[in-house]
């Protein structure tokens, strides 16, 4: 039974006990876990599924003939480093107003702490 990439690390000590036994339940638990966050991430994905069909399905058929176009279309470039700089810039700029320390309010909001 797989206990690494399946049981996070602070929940090995309540999954396996100091014999090495493995509560069950805890354990399909984790499982679930595991696979739910596979299929979020698109690691794996489910036959017949409509959320979490295989990604490949969602391309258009002439994706690889004409993914210059298809790039035109959504604005993007076609050079990783190119689009990858472009979104730490605009995550950068996204942040910056908000550098400034923040302080929970009574209402349960942050708000911006004037300094």
């Amino acid at each position: 039974m797989p206990i690494t990439g399946v049981v996070p690390d602070g929940r090995r000590e309540a999954i396996v006990d100091g014999d090495g036994v493995v509560e069950r339940v805890s354990y399909e638990l984790c499982v679930l876990v595991a696979v739910m966050d596979a299929l979020r991430r698109r690691e794996i994905y489910a036959d017949g599924a409509a959320r979490w069909r295989n990604p490949e399905e969602d391309l258009p058929a002439d994706f690889e003939d004409n993914r210059d176009v298809h790039y035109e279309n959504l604005h993007q470039p076609l050079d990783a480093a190119e689009f990858i700089a472009t979104l730490k810039e605009a995550m950068r700029a996204s942040a910056a107003p908000r550098s400034s320390p923040t302080v929970a309010s009574p209402a349960g909001t942050c708000r911006t702490w004037a300094s």
